[in-house]
């Protein structure tokens, strides 16, 4: 067990460093508010490298809101991607709640296909969310 454990490692290495990059997949799970920025609820929206992905559809999210995020679309990136999720607020600037680097190194490969959560503690709120990395066929 041990030995294909290794086998696989390596195997994975090797493909992240053949001329044809791997190529990997986002896939946001969920979002929740732990807690809001705003007093009345945040028109809370996220980003992967600069994209606007989804948003809060109208609803604000308030205290232990949960949104699935079925509806968004799979994200194909190479390493690193940068996600984002911010609070808007028209007509002044909009509020970074918390960003963090997607990364895959070899040590990441037993979370392939695995539910992994981040959480953001940023502007008095405080959020979590839910995602899983996804390794392509090349």
């Amino acid at each position: 067990m041990k030995r294909l454990i290794i086998l696989s490692l390596i195997s994975f290495c090797l493909l992240a460093q053949a001329e044809l990059k791997a190529q990997f997949t986002l896939e946001l799970v969920k979002i929740k508010c732990l807690v809001s920025e705003d007093s009345g609820g945040d028109e809370t929206y996220i980003k992967v490298d600069g994209k606007k992905i989804w948003n809060y559809g109208g609803n604000d999210m308030e205290n232990q809101d949960v949104r699935v995020l079925n509806s968004v679309r799979r994200t194909p990136f190479n390493c690193p991607i940068l996600l984002e999720i911010y609070d808007e607020d028209s007509p002044s600037a909009d509020d970074l709640l918390g960003q963090f680097i997607v990364n895959v190194s070899p040590s990441d490969y037993r979370n392939i296909g695995k539910e992994q959560s981040k959480e953001f503690r940023k502007q008095d709120s405080w959020y979590r969310i839910t995602y899983r990395i996804w390794l392509d066929d090349l």
